[in-house]
């Protein structure tokens, strides 16, 4: 029986296809054609699908623009602030770090070096034995300031 309307569908399938293109002429497949073939609603969803298109380059034309700057700024900040590090300048490290608001790396590392601040100034809080984060910072910033 399911070969029987397998059978059936194929042989009309030829005669559908006829008929379609029989009834509009001939089909064109360029984009004026296919645009003059279209109803209101198949116009209206290209323009949207256009629309959106180009909200779509729009956005990833920004967020390259945001990760080239960042990408600048982190590799400018991390010799500056290793330096700053090396020497013990905690003050300074936050500074360069503040200075690069568009750095990942800065972000992070500002959080840390607020933190161990924080920490430092008030000795009491913490029962543990001292914390040696500018050259644990300065170990791991050594790598990144390094050109590649």
């Amino acid at each position: 029986m399911l070969a029987n309307v397998a059978a059936a569908v194929l042989v009309h399938v030829p005669r559908a296809a006829a008929w379609i293109v029989q009834e509009g002429g001939a089909v064109g497949w360029d984009p004026i054609s296919l645009w003059k073939q279209m109803g209101i609603i198949a116009k209206i969803v290209v323009i949207i699908l256009f629309i959106m298109s180009g909200w779509s380059i729009g956005v990833m034309i920004d967020r390259a623009m945001a990760y080239n700057a960042a990408r600048k700024q982190s590799r400018a900040f991390a010799p500056a602030v290793a330096g700053a590090l090396r020497d013990g300048r905690i003050d300074e490290a936050i500074k360069v770090a503040e200075r690069n608001k568009k750095s990942h790396l800065a972000k992070v590392v500002t959080a840390g070096l607020m933190e161990f601040k924080a920490h430092q100034d008030s000795p009491g809080a913490i029962p543990a034995r001292p914390l040696r984060l500018p050259s644990a910072l300065s170990s791991v910033l050594k790598p990144l300031s390094t050109p590649n």
